[in-house]
């Protein structure tokens, strides 16, 4: 049986049945895909942005960390030395703060496993470097530079090739969240449109 053979009422009411049924089912899925796209808005916003803000404050922090070691055998004037010094130890707890940061923010285990790299290279650049300011407290220059232009440089080297690596795999994911939250508009809209010729249908049969 058609619709069209219904009387007036009856047909009339199961138009506005179905179309209350249809605004319902559209407020559903309307809310629901406003929550994916808030959920991938979090995720950018508390996760990977910050990820890529700690990294990058430890990428600065080993650069200032090197040259204040390098500027620690350059210049020796007893207060340029005691300044220096008092730069280092107060940078190797700012660094270590940006760590703390950038672990609880890790969700993923190439993630892990990269920032599990950095910290043992760190851990050894920073062994070495210890030993070059207690040498350079001994006035061992020498043995100092050995030191920094020998152990210190590689490791140097391979840190920085790791947070870069880190800032890729964040920025990467960052991306990803957002062009989810772009598909989701965009399906999205194709639905509502569907719902609303749907309704049009409903209204003119």
């Amino acid at each position: 049986m058609s619709i069209r053979s219904l009387n007036i009422a009856p047909r009339a009411g199961l138009g506005f049945g179905l179309l209350a049924l249809m605004v319902f089912a559209l407020g559903a899925f309307a809310l629901l895909q406003m929550a994916n796209m808030r959920a991938q808005s979090d995720e950018v916003d508390n996760n990977w942005l910050p990820s890529v803000m700690a990294v990058g404050e430890m990428s600065q922090d080993m650069l200032r960390l090197r040259a204040l070691t390098m500027r620690l055998l350059l210049n020796r004037d007893p207060q340029a030395l005691e300044q220096n010094v008092a730069k280092l130890n107060e940078l190797r707890g700012v660094l270590s703060e940006a760590q703390q940061t950038y672990d609880v923010l890790i969700v993923l285990p190439e993630d892990r496993s990269l920032f599990d790299r950095f910290k043992v290279a760190e851990h050894k650049y920073l062994e070495y470097q210890a030993q070059v300011m207690q040498l350079s407290a001994q006035n061992r220059v020498e043995e100092a530079a050995s030191i920094l232009n020998g152990q210190m440089s590689p490791l140097a080297d391979e840190i920085a090739v790791i947070l870069r690596e880190l800032v890729e795999l964040n920025k990467h994911n960052a991306n990803l969240a957002t062009e989810a939250a772009r598909l989701v508009f965009t399906n999205s809209r194709v639905w509502v449109g569907v719902m609303i010729a749907m309704a049009a249908l409903i209204t003119i049969g």
